[in-house]
């Protein structure tokens, strides 16, 4: 009976451990993949924001944009009119002055190459930064009594002398027939996109230290929720860290990637023709978008750096683990002799001697009826012997 209910207690024990198994489940990594990808995506959008709110409060506040734009000549602007590459003076009398009476083709390019176009550009840019920082709450509008008041007050003078002709009332009304519809556009396109609702939102807090810090504070619970999913979820920890430092280095390697780019070739090779013209305003103006940048792109760059040494680790860790589990092979058995062909030859006879009572050995006639001879090696032994003592020889 005690060996029955052993062998039942054994069964039973033998039947649970399966069960256990079975509801101990394999994780699959379709969950990691998914989730991994989520968070990537969700990093590099806040780390997107974070670059260029980094940038944005690098250039409007301190107005590097006005001052780089001061320094260029944009008498050498071109754009395309019908297909076609012209100068900015070219155009603008094309699409403007035409229908003015006292505007020439050498009226518009002398206008140009003016500091005082350049100041009014300028003027205008610093208006427009000063509302998306927040600090002007009316958005800046453009009309074209602005630019007619340029031409017939600041410029009136000096453009008479230049080119011999007079801004009248008759250009003033010309001007805001042809330019009326394109500058409401772009009035009307600006009040639509950052003048209100969600966009205006958007554009005060990329343009605000309050909001670059927020999409900072966004990017960082990224990498915390990301890691805590990571431990619980034994995911990789390794590739989160690489993952996590990617997303957020390659939006700030590329901006550095095409500032460099660009200045090396307009410095150094004077190409391409359209960014001739900011050859002088251009340095002004990547050098804080530069040094903006380097923030993101080291901090991503310090977590990939973290995940490829941790990728490293764990891979290490793994070969010597495989390595002290994994069975030392049996030593080889030792070669088995070779067979030795069989010796036919006849066996050496083996020398057996018997020591014999007497002094001498030397065979005696005296003594022939009680001894006799060996007939192979001459050897004397008793007379009843049947083999010899000293060959072993059988006697005949």
């Amino acid at each position: 009976m005690d060996m029955a209910k052993e062998r039942s207690n054994t069964t039973a024990e033998a039947e649970a451990v399966p069960k256990k198994e079975k509801k101990q489940k394999q994780p699959t990594r379709a969950g990691a993949v998914f989730g991994s990808i989520l968070l990537f995506l969700l990093t590099l959008l806040f780390g997107i924001c974070f670059l260029c709110s980094s940038i944005l409060n690098s250039v409007l506040p301190q107005k590097t944009l006005s001052a780089a734009i001061a320094k260029m000549d944009l008498s050498q602007i071109q754009l395309s009119d019908h297909g076609k590459e012209q100068l900015i003076g070219k155009c603008l009398y094309d699409w403007y002055f035409w229908d003015a009476p006292n505007l020439t083709e050498e009226y518009a390019e002398k206008l140009v190459t003016m500091p005082e176009c350049n100041q009014f550009l300028c003027d205008y840019l610093d208006d427009l930064s000063t509302y998306m920082t927040g600090d002007n709450s009316e958005l800046p509008q453009l009309q074209p009594d602005d630019v007619a008041d340029l031409l017939q007050e600041e410029l009136g003078s000096k453009l008479t002398k230049e080119t011999h002709m007079v801004f009248a009332e008759a250009d003033r009304k010309s001007l805001n027939w042809t330019m009326g519809d394109d500058l409401n556009g772009w009035n009307s396109m600006l009040q639509h996109t950052i003048g209100s609702g969600f966009g205006k939102f958007l554009t005060r807090q990329l343009c605000n230290l309050s909001g670059m810090i927020a999409f900072g504070v966004l990017t960082v619970a990224c990498f915390v929720l990301w890691l805590v999913l990571a431990v619980k979820k034994h995911w990789h920890k390794g590739r989160m860290f690489t993952a996590y430092g990617l997303a957020v280095a390659i939006p700030g390697l590329l901006v550095l990637a095409a500032s460099g780019v660009t200045l090396l070739l307009v410095e150094a090779f004077h190409i391409p023709d359209a960014l001739i013209f900011s050859k002088a305003g251009l340095p002004i103006l990547l050098k804080p978008v530069a040094l903006a940048t380097l923030i993101p792109a080291a901090y991503g760059v310090l977590f990939t750096v973290i995940g490829i040494c941790t990728n490293a680790a764990v891979k290490s860790k793994k070969k010597k683990a495989a390595a002290v589990s994994a069975p030392v092979p049996n030593a080889p058995a030792p070669e088995a002799p070779a067979p030795q062909a069989p010796d036919n030859a006849p066996a050496e006879p083996e020398l057996r001697y018997t020591e014999m009572s007497g002094e001498s050995h030397a065979p005696k006639t005296d003594d022939s009826s009680t001894v006799k001879f060996c007939p192979h090696c001459g050897a004397m032994n008793p007379l009843d012997s049947q083999f010899c003592g000293s060959c072993g020889k059988k006697m005949d």
